[in-house]
């Protein structure tokens, strides 16, 4: 039960992923399974270093949409 509620949770985001790709949002040459287990593993790193949900969520987001690079 909780592996078919996790394969239906993974399979939802990276279909959102594919969707937003062919909507040119998110770059297609970056394959939506990579991307969907960095989401997806970032997601369970709040249980073991971040105090509230929100604070890796927004962090998430930041990396997602402004990248790693430095600003220089």
């Amino acid at each position: 039960m909780l592996w078919r509620a996790r394969n239906d949770i993974f399979q939802l985001i990276e279909t959102a992923i594919v969707e937003g790709q062919e909507a040119g949002e998110i770059k297609q040459e970056l394959p939506a399974t990579m991307i969907t287990d960095l989401i997806f593993n970032a997601v369970r790193l709040n249980q073991r270093y971040y105090d509230h949900p929100l604070e890796v969520g927004t962090l998430l987001y930041h990396v997602i949409f402004n990248g790693i690079g430095s600003d220089e």
